[in-house]
């Protein structure tokens, strides 16, 4: 659960530019009352949430740079998110979906 934080923190940091706003984004991360409910319900919920941060953080970052490695690593993020949680894997393919649409 926890090691959502540093790709949250640096996927905020990257989007908004600003070390304030990814310190805020995880601070009301870790205090949401619907993480430690949906943590204590099954493990594998928490550790999609991690893959699904990292292939978005690794999808933001190819369409930024451009460069191959982040696509190959967002591709390994949104195969280890099908293979933990299938409803993490939903919002990964529909967050794919939606962006390659609006990137167009």
């Amino acid at each position: 659960m926890l090691a959502t934080i540093f790709p949250l923190y640096l996927l905020v940091k990257e989007l908004t530019k600003s070390s304030l706003h990814g310190i805020l984004a995880i601070v009301l991360y870790v205090f949401s009352p619907f993480l430690v409910r949906m943590s204590f319900d099954l493990i594998k919920n928490a550790m999609g949430l991690l893959f699904l941060t990292s292939f978005i953080l690794f999808y933001v970052l190819m369409l930024k740079t451009g460069r191959k490695v982040y696509m190959l690593l967002s591709i390994l993020m949104l195969v280890l998110t099908g293979l933990t949680h299938i409803l993490d894997y939903g919002v990964a393919l529909l967050f794919l979906i939606l962006s390659t649409i609006m990137y167009q």
